[in-house]
């Protein structure tokens, strides 16, 4: 760089430009920057630092705190320009108002009235006791890949087990029955995408099979009503058929979801109600169910009912037309029903059902959860209520009716041990065994039962896991949907043998 070339004393804190010194000399006597303003990034002067020294005027504010910057003050120039702190500030901004929002949508906030009140009743329902947790493990058998075992014995005139072994492209059962009057049976069952298969290791090498997506031409179809066939096949479909499944029942949901949206709700005033022990001011939010509402959903579910079971209810002699028509004339003199939701908390405090003169109440008591207890009222009688405690690791909940206890849970959610006691009126029952479960697994068990005419030991246990293990199955096949008339008597014949 050339020796008289201008040379840069500093850079604009704002524009990046370059700040130039003429001289040596020059820049003795020009006016020196003490600081810049922190809003603008504009240089500060001071003329003298005798007139620093005497200058009583601010010259900036800083924009957090709001106190007076002064051009002779050391701390002041220390400070970080705003530009620099909004790195930090910023996103501690948004932060906060990302929590308070979440707050607002977890709590109903900011939803409209029907919002409020679906909120408010998945959060009641989701408000889990450790009982209710520990069955979440069920939610397996709604997935495509799961293993569930039974086991147990009564007496000494059963014993036994049985595992299903669900996957997306083989379903199978198999178990040994060892039944008192009958041998012991040992057996695995096969549901494929076309065939339902048998094997009995102890009675036959062969598989037998049934082809349930074909016709069939052997003598079963002379034993066999064709109706009753088909129903059969598409039995074996559908069981099959995972997908199909959860169809139906997303479709079904959607049917009650969409009728729960075309509701028109409105506010109106507060109640009180007793809410984890004490009297609480509850909004209240309400909408009308008409007869005409009912009927259009009755229709929707009629159709939904036709298309996917209609065929099976008819071969079972069902009437649904029948049916559904003693629903429609029953709800031609449906009065007008008044629903009103009463929140607390984002929670549901009492559900109250008002038609004509009759008034219904289900008050939600709270505890450690909202619905640890509750109280069924009619015109302001008790006719049902669950009272529940916790203490330490043991959960006891006692159910009453008419002011009658009618059963009694305890239930430790450490060890897993239950104990239900039954108030039968002439007799009563008690069943113990355990619990325990989580997302991915569920076991329960009986251990014990204790009744007035039952004296034989009872053994039964569930396990029920995610995963699934096959065990393979061989031998030349028996095609029952295709056997003659003879082969079908020789088989019948040996079954007789065989149970004798």
């Amino acid at each position: 760089m050339m020796e008289n070339e201008k040379k840069p004393i500093g850079f604009d804190p704002m524009t990046g430009e370059p700040i130039y010194e003429e001289t040596a000399q020059a820049t003795a006597n020009a006016k020196q920057p003490t600081g810049f303003d922190p809003m603008t990034g504009e240089p500060i002067y001071a003329e003298t630092a005798q007139a620093e020294e005497n200058a009583g005027q601010p010259t900036g504010f800083d924009p957090m705190t709001g106190e007076p910057i002064y051009g002779n003050a050391p701390k002041a120039a220390e400070k970080k320009p705003f530009y620099k702190r909004k790195a930090v500030i910023i996103p501690a901004v948004v932060v906060v108002a990302g929590v308070v929002v979440f707050a607002g949508v977890k709590n109903g906030a900011f939803l409209g009235k029907s919002g409020k009140v679906a909120m408010a009743t998945m959060n009641t329902l989701t408000d889990n006791s450790h009982i209710t947790k520990n069955l979440a493990g069920l939610s397996l058998l709604e997935s495509d890949d799961y293993t569930i075992t039974w086991s147990g014995s009564f007496g000494d005139e059963f014993s036994g087990d049985l595992t299903f072994s669900n996957g997306s492209k083989q379903k199978q059962l198999s178990g040994n029955v060892d039944v008192d009057s009958i041998s012991d049976i040992e057996f695995v069952g096969n549901l494929t995408s076309d065939e339902l298969q048998l094997q009995v290791p102890g009675f036959s090498d062969e598989l037998f099979v049934y082809n349930y997506t074909e016709d069939k031409d052997g003598y079963i179809t002379e034993l066999v009503d064709d109706d009753d066939m088909e129903a059969f096949d598409k039995a074996l479909q559908t069981v099959f058929s995972s997908k199909e499944q959860k169809k139906e029942g997303t479709e079904g949901a959607k049917i009650l979801k969409d009728f729960y949206k075309g509701l028109k709700f409105k506010s109106v005033g507060k109640e009180e109600f007793e809410v984890d022990g004490k009297d609480r001011k509850c909004k209240g939010f309400q909408t009308t169910i008409t007869g005409d509402d009912l009927s259009d959903l009755t229709e929707q579910l009629q159709d939904f009912t036709e298309e996917n079971y209609g065929d099976s209810l008819d071969d079972l002699d069902a009437d649904l037309d029948d049916s559904f028509d003693d629903i429609y004339d029953e709800l031609d003199d449906f009065p007008d029903t008044d629903v009103t939701f009463y929140i607390y908390k984002g929670k549901l405090a009492c559900v109250q059902v008002e038609i004509g003169k009759e008034d219904a109440q289900l008050v939600f008591h709270g505890g450690k959860t909202r619905t640890q207890n509750m109280e069924l009222l009619v015109n302001d009688d008790t006719i049902m209520e669950v009272e529940g405690e916790t203490n330490g690791s043991k959960e006891q909940y006692e159910l009453s009716f008419g002011g009658t206890s009618v059963g009694e849970l305890e239930y430790d959610y450490k060890s897993g041990d239950y104990s239900i006691d039954i108030n039968a009126g002439y007799d009563d029952v008690t069943i113990e065994g355990t619990l325990r479960g989580s997302k991915k697994s569920f076991e329960f068990g009986i251990s014990n039962i204790e009744a007035y005419d039952l004296d034989e030991d009872i053994d039964f246990n569930v396990d029920l896991k995610k995963g699934a293990k096959f065990q393979k199955v061989s031998g030349d096949k028996f095609d029952i949907g295709n056997a003659s008339e003879d082969d079908l008597e020789d088989l019948i014949y040996d079954l007789e043998d065989y149970f004798e």
